[in-house]
C-alpha cells in the first residue's frame, strides 16, 4: 500500500543524514535522476530510500525532476490547480505560478510511504479490506513517528532529540489529514490480541 504526497518546496535540499531511523533500517541514496547509489561523491541528492520490503519505506524524491525526465506533463496541470486551489482558500503559498523551466519556483518534492506484506500482515494484522480501511491510517501515522526527516540541533549530537524538517510535518499532517477516517487509534498488539 503506498501513500504520497507532493510538496511544493522551493529551496529544498535533500540531506540524507538528516534522517532519523530505526538501527535495523537501511537507507539507499540516488543523486540526481539516476538509480546511482552515493558513495561519498559531490553532487545533489535527488532521492533518498529508507527501508524497504517485506516491512516499510519512506522515499523522499524530486518529483520534477522525475516528471521532466518521463514527459508527465498532466502533473503540471495537476499541481497547478491545487495551487490555485490553496491561493483561493487563502492559504500562503511559495508561488503564484508553477513555471516548469524554472526550478525555483516549481521544485516539487514527493514524500511516499509504503507499507509491504509483513508489516501489513504480521505487525498490524491488515488481512482485509476492511481491516486496511480500519487500520492504514494508524500504520502510517506510526510510519511517520519511527522514521523522520529532521532539521539538525545545533550541538545536539542526539539524533533522536532533533525537530522534524517542516517539510516532513507538512507531510506527516496531510497523510495524518487524509488518512483520518481510516484510523482505530489502537496499537497493533492490541488489535492482534483481541
Amino acid at each position: 500500500v503506498d501513500f504520497c504526497v507532493d510538496i511544493l518546496a522551493p529551496g529544498f535540499t535533500l540531506i540524507p543524514e538528516n534522517f532519523v531511523l530505526p538501527a535495523s533500517t537501511n537507507r539507499r541514496d540516488y543523486l540526481g535522476t539516476d538509480t546511482m547509489q552515493v558513495h561519498g561523491k559531490s553532487g545533489s541528492v535527488g532521492s533518498v530510500t529508507v527501508g524497504g520490503p517485506p516491512n516499510r519505506q519512506v522515499i523522499i524524491y524530486d518529483k520534477r525532476a522525475e516528471v521532466i525526465k518521463h514527459h508527465k506533463l498532466q502533473w503540471w496541470k495537476i499541481w497547478q490547480a491545487n495551487l490555485e486551489r490553496l491561493i483561493d482558500q487563502g492559504q500562503d503559498v511559495p508561488v503564484a505560478h508553477l513555471d516548469h523551466t524554472d526550478r525555483t519556483v516549481s521544485q516539487v518534492w514527493r514524500v511516499e510511504f509504503r507499507a509491504f506484506k509483513r508489516l501489513l500482515k504480521d505487525r498490524w494484522d491488515i488481512r482485509t479490506w476492511e481491516d486496511l480501511f480500519d487500520r492504514i491510517g494508524d500504520l502510517f501515522r506510526e510510519t511517520g513517528e519511527l522514521i523522520r526527516y529532521c532539521d539538525p540541533a545545533a550541538g545536539d549530537t542526539n539524533r533522536a532529540r532533533w525537530p522534524n524538517h517542516p517539510l516532513w510535518e507538512v507531510a506527516c499532517a496531510e497523510i495524518n489529514d487524509d488518512l483520518e477516517e481510516m484510523r482505530a487509534g489502537v496499537d497493533p498488539q492490541v488489535m492482534k490480541e483481541v
